[in-house]
């Protein structure tokens, strides 16, 4: 394993299942992220408004570089159905040599 200092990790909630797979096939057809995950029936715990909300969600995590990000953060927030979309990103990510490379082909940055 080695650190890529290059690689980024987003993670972003949809409400429902359509609206996930709507971000992940935005992503992947407009080569903003190489793989999106889809994580189904995650439950979120948020004080919105100062209400107590518990959420069923979709996580979707991303997989990228950090020349996407700025392209990314703008549509999710085109896509996302919520007020205030969860945009995070993770950095300096360790991966193998193949999975780097695999990236890089999909993503001409």
């Amino acid at each position: 394993m080695k650190t890529f200092s290059e690689i980024r990790i987003v993670f972003t909630t949809a409400s429902t299942r359509e609206d996930a797979h709507e971000i992940a096939m935005v992503m992947l057809q407009e080569n903003l992220a190489s793989c999106v995950t889809i994580i189904p029936n995650v439950t979120s715990y948020f004080v919105w408004k100062g209400e107590l909300d518990i959420s069923t969600e979709f996580m979707l995590k991303l997989k990228t570089f950090e020349s996407k990000l700025g392209a990314i953060e703008k549509r999710i927030k085109e896509l996302t159905k919520y007020e205030l979309p969860e945009i995070l990103v993770l950095k300096d990510i360790d991966s193998s040599e193949e999975y780097f490379e695999w990236m890089q082909s999909r993503l001409i940055y």
